[in-house]
């Protein structure tokens, strides 16, 4: 009975290794695991809304910006929609500003990241060409958009704080 039992572990570890294993090729996902919630641009009324998407390796974010109307009623006008998506082995970030680009939707390519800090590009877009974010603790995370316009280089730096 032991020598069954023996060689049923022999031929049963292997297998799930296996399966457990994935291609070896490390993954940014762990730092989007620690951005759903809010997060609220310092001295602006725009707060970026990140969660977790419908697929497995999916995130989405909408930025909202208050607006006071006349009628002092404020409202949420959404501005900007996001999704991070893998996409034939390789991970993007979508982003769709509302009436720019014709409303299409922007791809932009991983090209680096530590487990705080993300970088995407798409040179081929008119600005910005760069989009970084790095989590700088739980509750500060650093976006910024960078590019040239116009022949010259430009970087523009949000400070957001994670909203209580």
């Amino acid at each position: 009975m032991k020598r069954n039992y023996f060689w049923g572990l022999l031929c049963f570890y292997p297998l799930t290794l296996l399966f457990s294993c994935d291609d070896g090729k490390e993954q940014p996902w762990p730092f989007f695991e620690r951005l759903p919630g809010s997060w609220e641009l310092e001295g602006k009324p725009i707060t970026e809304v990140w969660e977790k998407g419908d697929k497995r390796n999916e995130y989405k974010a909408v930025v909202v910006e208050k607006v006071q109307s006349p009628n002092l009623n404020t409202q949420n006008i959404v501005r900007e929609e996001i999704k991070v998506a893998e996409k034939d082995g390789e991970v993007y970030y979508y982003a769709k500003v509302i009436a720019q680009n014709n409303d299409n939707t922007i791809p932009f390519k991983l090209t680096s990241f530590t487990k705080d800090k993300v970088v995407f590009e798409n040179k081929e877009h008119d600005f910005p060409h760069k989009i970084t974010y790095e989590l700088i603790s739980t509750d500060v995370l650093l976006a910024e958009i960078s590019g040239t316009m116009d022949g010259k280089p430009q970087s523009f730096r949000f400070d957001y704080r994670r909203k209580k």
